[in-house]
């Protein structure tokens, strides 16, 4: 079975782990020279759309923390609708709250912030992948415990390393 994870932030990633080999292929979110994702591109990647088995994270436009501008919610909006009509074509899509993802893998310690911890636990999982995540593919890192996350509700998790494949 394949489980993928979206992360559809700008910085955003989707991954797809395959739950016999634990393979997990995966590329930065692709984005036209407008800064709007390619969807078509997105959607000729390798990945295998297994019904029911797509997550994609579902995001607000702003928190009380940092809201966005108007130009730049309308554009979040539009690429978050983009990348949902999309998969929708393919497959059904989970939308799972971000919040609801982060708390099945650590508890949220608003002094130390979300990527930190995201990082640490997606390196407690991947020791060997490189620490160069932090600075290229945080996208990668929140898709991943994204698609993780659907893998745990298919209750189908073994502790075996991953093998990550980029695609570009």
């Amino acid at each position: 079975m394949k489980i993928i994870g979206v992360d559809s932030g700008a910085k955003g990633a989707i991954c797809q782990i395959d739950t016999e080999t634990h393979e997990v292929l995966w590329c930065n979110m692709p984005y036209t020279e407008e800064r709007y994702v390619d969807i078509k591109k997105v959607m000729s990647f390798e990945f295998q759309f297994d019904i029911g088995n797509v997550w994609l994270e579902k995001v607000n436009g702003g928190s009380k923390n940092k809201k966005f501008d108007p130009v730049s919610s309308f554009t979040f909006g539009q690429n978050f609708g983009m990348i949902f009509g999309g998969l929708m074509t393919v497959s059904d899509v989970n939308l799972v709250p971000t919040k609801t993802w982060q708390s099945r893998f650590y508890k949220l310690d608003h002094s130390r912030g979300a990527k930190s911890q995201s990082l640490e636990v997606f390196y407690r999982i991947n020791p060997n992948f490189g620490k160069y995540v932090k600075c290229r593919h945080e996208g990668l890192v929140d898709a991943f415990l994204v698609a993780l996350y659907g893998y745990h509700l298919c209750a189908i998790v073994k502790r075996l390393p991953f093998t990550f494949t980029h695609l570009r």
